[in-house]
């Protein structure tokens, strides 16, 4: 048994072998070895290296597993190191690289992240960092055959506790390549669905498809769940989307989904939930290793609870949550009877800093103008002018009864912000436009710092 000082030393000693996993992948060199034994100097050649280097980087790969050397001085591919191949079964390439390259760096920063709250400074994170990979075709491919990889695994261990056969269409939202969905058409000939992910990913997904030999029944979708989700499928399955964001993005997500769901349609995620109570066990480790890296970037893995919360408040109820053989788990809402939620409702007055949230009634007498959004609305509304200033209330309304009967006068500026549709194209008019959305504004305080409801 180690001791105490050699299983925290192993632990520290880790850093290596990601970086070697990573090199060799980078490099090809288990695609060469799949050809047969190859000497060094043949692999130098074949990945364009210095010999001396590559040698050395074999004997690396020689003591973790991923390749052996033969008595001649060759070297030949193990089943471990056959996983780093591209083209292999269960490949764990795109990953290997994704770690080295990437994530490396977004762990080196985790003190700094610890300290101060904010996200990792090593790289663009949220919706920039998804953006910005559109101008990196290199990185961008890494990132997405990553992902595909960690999805097509995914899939497959959920499909084996989850009946996905039950479902005719399926949304594969925020799906990248179509990992996820390509697994399930694969499964489920009857089967047909959409991945919808941003649009520059559409070639990339589409030649995903092809090759999975799907593209008949699985298509592409181009557009951000930011603005809306297409209607007309049964099922909704996001698998690792809703741990990428905060609450405030996770439920702008969950409400437009809730937008377009009727009383037969089932939300689905492929999550890794967080345990109440830690283990040290690899399940346990895994799910606190990606709470970590979703740290890094502005998001989270949550508890049941949390998650039971976060779909009560956008329209939805956990139905259940079933653990995989690995660390994920499928995570079953349905829909809440009634209207949808506002599909984008937050509020915010900003300040030099950051924006705070809009105070409570109980800590801001009769106070500013407050904006409630009954219906999805449709366009950016931005009431700035005197007519703004007018308000609506109920007759015979016993709420907010201290009140005056006429508007107060402003001396500040009320800003308005309604988001769904089209946010391209804000309308002219003002108190008009909002109650045409179906918002209403009514004075709540005489002297009202702008705030922003979105």
């Amino acid at each position: 048994m180690d001791t105490p000082q050699q299983t925290v030393s192993q632990l520290i000693g880790g850093y290596w072998a990601a970086q070697v996993a990573c090199a060799a992948a980078s490099l090809s060199l288990p695609d060469h070895l799949a050809k047969g034994p190859m000497t060094a100097d043949d692999l130098a050649a074949a990945s364009d290296a210095h010999a001396p280097s590559v040698k050395r980087l074999l004997r690396a790969m020689v003591s973790l597993g991923l390749c052996a050397q033969e008595a001649d001085g060759r070297y030949a591919l193990t089943p471990e190191g056959d996983c780093l191949r591209v083209d292999t079964p269960g490949s764990v390439r795109g990953r290997a690289i994704f770690i080295g390259e990437m994530l490396w760096h977004q762990f080196a920063d985790l003190t700094n992240q610890v300290k101060t709250g904010e996200n990792t400074k090593a790289l663009l994170a949220g919706a920039e960092g998804f953006e910005a990979m559109k101008d990196n075709p290199a990185q961008l491919h890494t990132f997405q055959t990553a992902m595909a990889e960690n999805s097509r695994t995914a899939a497959r261990d959920a499909m084996g506790v989850y009946h996905f056969g039950r479902f005719e269409r399926v949304l594969d939202l925020g799906g990248g390549f179509g990992g996820v969905l390509s697994e399930l058409l694969k499964a489920h000939p009857n089967q047909t669905g959409a991945v919808m992910d941003l649009p520059f990913l559409k070639d990339g997904a589409e030649a995903y498809l092809k090759a999975a030999g799907v593209e008949g029944r699985g298509r592409f979708i181009g557009g951000s769940f930011f603005e809306a989700v297409p209607a007309g499928f049964d099922l909704i399955l996001m698998k690792f989307i809703i741990h990428d964001w905060g609450d405030d993005q996770s439920r702008t997500i969950l409400k437009h989904c809730r937008a377009v769901a009727d009383d037969n349609t089932t939300l689905a995620l492929i999550e890794q939930v967080v345990p109440d109570v830690i283990a040290v066990t690899p399940q346990h480790q895994a799910v606190i290793r990606g709470d970590l890296t979703m740290m890094g970037i502005g998001g989270k893995e949550r508890t049941a609870e949390e998650y039971r919360s976060l779909f009560a408040e956008c329209g939805w109820r956990l139905e259940s949550i079933t653990p995989s053989g690995s660390a994920f788990s499928v995570i079953e809402a349905r829909p809440v009877s009634g209207p949808a939620p506002p599909s984008r409702v937050s509020c915010a007055r900003p300040s030099a800093t950051s924006p705070c949230r809009r105070p409570s009634r109980a800590a801001t007498p009769a106070s500013a103008w407050r904006g409630t959004c009954r219906d999805r609305p449709s366009a950016w509304v931005r009431p700035c002018s005197p007519e703004a200033r007018r308000h609506s209330r109920p007759q015979n309304s016993s709420q907010d009864s201290d009140l005056p009967a006429e508007p107060p006068k402003l001396d500040a500026t009320l800003r308005v912000r309604v988001r769904a549709g089209d946010p391209t194209r804000p309308p002219a008019g003002t108190l008009s436009a909002l109650t045409s959305v179906g918002a209403v504004v009514r004075p709540v305080r005489r002297t009202p710092p702008p705030f922003t409801l979105k």
